[in-house]
């Protein structure tokens, strides 16, 4: 193993601990004085199993339990909490912001007008709202949360990682606060996060038939429709592909057109009818003022196709789409703080750090898988 190469993986668990202690501290501090040395001790517990993981992976081998009995236990176990805690008495408007959205829709409204309960406009794409359809109907927005968990494992499956690493995965989420988080606050952004990666490793596959260039095409067009920032992820992906000439230059044209025709056509539904009230608000207005400026999200942008020039591997691709992810949201993060100040920006949730999660399966999978 090269010294980059175990860097990598070493800067991958880094970020993956750290947003946990953010989340712990963050939200243990509003139930006691003691939330640093708890926070604290839920890195330190997760360092250790990390440390042991072959002890207890060779423990629960002989006891003949698999990692997929301990996810499904654990996901049982977070939708009971979740049960616990009535949708409406939620500070996180995140579930709020779909239901609104598709009560507009359905009463003949426009959709992007529509209000959570705490003033938000929609901010995401419109598949992002499809995607989350069947939870509307539902009026529980708890299951996202552990079918992002079990997706993210078959792509682990898919992707033929060790049981050891599967084990691993599992006591990492089961002992994360901000899984908890996501599950309790009915929030999706681990789900979504997954759903691009799995789209990038198919785009990373190479093949290029006819047939896989439209679904990629298809595939992307979609998930690009759920939130704006993922278009790092691609930037890299496709910048990569073309360096090393995975693909033909018209085939990368051609995933391109069917991208961008994918992405317009999700848009129609909502705003036929509505061109003029679409020109006045938007999920492109909403996401660029209430995150960054688009001079920093350009930025970003910028960054990502200069660090595609460093990308050497399909796993390279990954991780730096995590690292930039992560960068993009602790620049939003210090963004905010130099407007105001770091006790209003975190403990007062004046920047949202729920969006750090929108990293941690580009991390996870690169750690795992390596």
């Amino acid at each position: 193993m090269t010294r980059s190469y175990s860097n990598k993986i070493n800067i991958s668990l880094f970020i993956l601990l750290f947003i946990n202690f953010i989340f712990s501290v963050k939200y243990l501090s509003r139930y006691t004085s003691y939330y640093l040395i708890i926070s604290l001790f839920i890195v330190l517990i997760q360092v250790l199993i990390v440390k042991k993981i072959d002890f207890i992976f060779n423990l629960l081998k002989k006891a003949k339990i698999k990692p997929i009995y301990l996810l499904i236990f654990s996901s049982i176990i977070l939708l009971l909490i979740a049960s616990k805690v009535p949708i409406e008495s939620l500070k996180v408007d995140r579930w709020s912001v779909i239901t609104s959205f598709w009560d507009n829709y359905f009463s003949n409204q426009y959709v992007y007008f529509a209000k959570s309960f705490d003033g938000n406009y929609p901010g995401p794409m419109p598949f992002y709202f499809v995607l989350f359809l069947p939870f509307y109907f539902l009026n529980e927005y708890s299951y996202i949360t552990v079918i992002g968990l079990l997706l993210f494992y078959l792509i682990l499956n898919q992707q033929s990682v060790s049981e050891k690493s599967k084990n691993l995965y599992v006591y990492l989420i089961s002992s994360s606060l901000y899984v908890l988080w996501e599950c309790i606050s009915r929030s999706n952004i681990f789900f979504n996060g997954t759903l691009i990666l799995f789209v990038t490793l198919y785009f990373l596959n190479f093949d290029n038939s006819k047939r896989a260039i439209l679904y990629k095409g298809i595939l992307i067009g979609l998930v690009l429709s759920t939130r704006n920032v993922y278009i790092i992820v691609f930037a890299i992906a496709t910048l990569y592909s073309l360096l090393n000439k995975k693909y033909q230059t018209i085939e990368l044209f051609k995933i391109g057109c069917i991208t961008i025709f994918t992405f317009a056509l999700t848009f129609l539904p909502f705003v036929y009818n509505h061109l003029v009230d679409f020109l006045t608000m938007n999920p492109f207005i909403i996401q660029s003022s209430a995150l960054m400026p688009s001079s920093l999200s350009f930025f970003c942008i910028i960054i990502s196709i200069f660090i595609a020039f460093s990308v050497k591997s399909k796993e390279d691709v990954i991780f730096y789409s995590g690292i930039m992810l992560f960068l993009t949201i602790l620049l939003y993060f210090g963004y905010t703080i130099f407007i105001t100040d770091f006790e209003t920006t975190f403990f007062k949730s004046k920047a949202d750090i729920s969006y750090f999660i929108l990293c941690v399966p580009f991390l996870y999978y690169y750690y795992f898988k390596n």
